[in-house]
């Protein structure tokens, strides 16, 4: 009976200990694969300059502005997140940040995000509801870029209208299609690439004097932000 009792507990304490390590391969199997996603969603992140609100400012700008840049990048301009020489390098230079030339595309849509913050700092100051009516051209100016819904005969992705022009998401996909149109024609200045003209193209404030307000704000973050110039 004792010899019963013995085996019984042997076989109990075996099961009981499978169950348990069975237990415990699922629960780092969990971790493990917790872990991984971790570590995949850190490398997808990107850590985009941290704008600061200017004190004559009201609006700030929202991070996930930084992200709908991105995603027109991925959407229609991979070609700037690739091609080595797509922005010439005076205007790199005046930027402060050659490195974008050998930069890799997370860190080129850091510089696109900061550049067009740059450029709504002086369009807008971060205002997406900003409307301006332009008197020689007998048309409103509108949202974080200064967008007309005219622009959606002009270039591409830009499927502008009344009542969505003010929309962030779709102001600053429109402004990046019309950045690549600008960036592929070639100036008086004998190439294309260029970032700040001497005659605009589209924005104003990227020509003349202007530019180096936009120039200054960006290698002011750049610098913060940014180890790749």
């Amino acid at each position: 009976m004792k010899y019963f009792f013995f085996i019984f507990f042997i076989i109990a304490f075996s099961c009981s200990k499978n169950s348990t390590d069975s237990n415990q391969n699922s629960i780092d199997d969990s971790l493990l694969k917790e872990n991984e996603l971790n570590e995949q969603n850190n490398e997808t992140e990107i850590s985009y300059a941290i704008i600061r609100k200017p004190k004559w400012f009201k609006y700030n700008w929202q991070p996930q502005w930084n992200d709908y840049i991105a995603e027109a990048l991925d959407n229609f301009g991979a070609h700037l997140l690739y091609d080595q020489f797509v922005i010439r390098k005076k205007d790199l230079e005046a930027l402060e940040c050659t490195g974008f030339e050998t930069a890799t595309d997370k860190e080129r849509k850091k510089f696109f995000a900061l550049l067009f913050a740059a450029i709504s700092s002086k369009e807008s100051a971060f205002n997406p509801n900003t409307r301006y009516w332009e008197k020689t051209m007998n048309k409103y100016s509108e949202g974080l870029l200064q967008l007309s819904v005219d622009d959606r005969t002009r270039h591409p992705h830009c499927p502008l209208t009344d009542k969505n022009i003010l929309s962030p998401k779709i102001n600053l996909t429109c402004g990046l299609s019309i950045m690549i149109d600008q960036l592929r024609r070639r100036y008086e200045e004998g190439s294309n690439g260029v970032l700040f003209p001497k005659k605009s193209y589209y924005w104003l404030v990227l020509t003349a004097d202007t530019k180096y307000e936009v120039q200054n704000f960006f290698k002011l973050y750049a610098k913060e932000f940014f180890n790749f110039c």
